[in-house]
């Protein structure tokens, strides 16, 4: 996490939930539960929220995302794949008591870039490797962290309207960490400096990867209905 917002943003959740009590005390108005199904950049979504207190809902969500991609490693064609799952506890705060939400709280976020190469000459850190050579390449991308901090800011009026059905957006980021990125031949151990420049290779994707890789964005479009 942010050393310097992770533990603050981790309190959002908190604070509503423990606003409950008071909420139950004053009325809180419409404080029913609701669920949720939606698409992102995480992938497909399904939350359930509650009203918790005036300004405050509390949000429980999952998601997952599965994708085969064929991205390049110099000039060489790579079969890809991406998998995503993850869950998260968000508080979301109503500053006017309407929609119009800012959100923070944290995910457990598991994302993994695999693609492998073969029957193709490839070039490892400026050496370029025959298939004969090099045999089979499996590469691996993956986030530096499981669990992130997350804000966001959006629209949702699922516990501000009258009406059971309602649409949510909402626009965040995630931190990461610094992501690790690992590549290894079949034949390392016959080909003398293969994996050397294989570990290269794959410390310079990560470089490359790495100025974006730290944050993962955020975007979602979601539709509820409040019980």
């Amino acid at each position: 996490m942010l050393r310097v917002s992770g533990t603050s943003l981790c309190v959002l959740p908190l604070v509503a939930l423990f606003g409950a009590s008071a909420a139950l005390a004053d009325g809180g108005g419409q404080a029913g539960p609701a669920i949720g199904i939606g698409v992102s950049t995480l992938g497909v979504t399904g939350e359930l929220s509650y009203k918790v207190i005036g300004n405050f809902v509390v949000r429980v969500n999952g998601n997952w995302a599965s994708a085969d991609y064929k991205p390049k490693l110099s000039d060489a064609d790579v079969n890809g794949s991406l998998r995503i799952a993850g869950a998260g506890l968000i508080g979301d705060w109503h500053p006017f008591e309407n929609g119009f939400r800012l959100s923070g709280g944290a995910r457990w976020h598991q994302a993994r870039f695999t693609g492998d190469i073969s029957g193709q000459s490839v070039t490892l850190n400026g050496v370029t490797y025959t298939p004969a050579q090099y045999g089979k390449l499996h590469g691996e991308i993956e986030p530096g962290n499981s669990f992130a901090p997350y804000v966001g800011i959006g629209w949702d009026s699922t516990h501000y309207s009258s009406g059971g059905f309602s649409v949510g957006f909402e626009v965040g980021a995630m931190y990461l960490g610094t992501p690790s990125a690992k590549l290894t031949a079949s034949n390392a151990a016959a080909v003398p400096g293969l994996q050397v420049n294989a570990n290269a290779e794959a410390k310079k994707q990560r470089n490359d990867f790495g100025k974006f890789g730290e944050f993962w964005p955020v975007v979602a479009l979601t539709a509820k209905y409040r019980f």
